[in-house]
């Protein structure tokens, strides 16, 4: 996942800056770049709270299993957010009528 980041970043992130207020762009902007630290230390949480519950032995025999698949969430709300982003964007580029 981490080597489709990059470009999955920087192009939402112009997308939602441009798409945003003028005068809320800075705002917009900076919550977008705390998300990554901010999903970091969630995740960070969530491997010590499974580790603490399962142990050492537990998370070395199938406990990575469940962080690897907890790892794939993301992975679906980014296609979902995609598919609506596709179709707003479809609606915004709609002529309209005159008269």
């Amino acid at each position: 996942m981490g080597c489709f980041f990059g470009g999955e970043y920087a192009v939402g992130h112009t997308f939602v800056i441009e798409h945003s207020p003028r005068e809320r762009r800075g705002a917009i902007g900076g919550f977008i770049q705390s998300g990554f630290p901010l999903g970091y230390v969630i995740a960070s949480l969530i491997f010590a709270l499974v580790s603490h519950i399962l142990g050492d032995q537990a998370m070395f025999q199938y406990g990575w299993r469940i962080m690897f698949l907890t790892g794939t969430m993301p992975v679906f709300l980014a296609l979902y957010i995609k598919k609506v982003v596709a179709r707003v964007s479809r609606v915004w580029k709609k002529p309209r009528r005159t008269g």
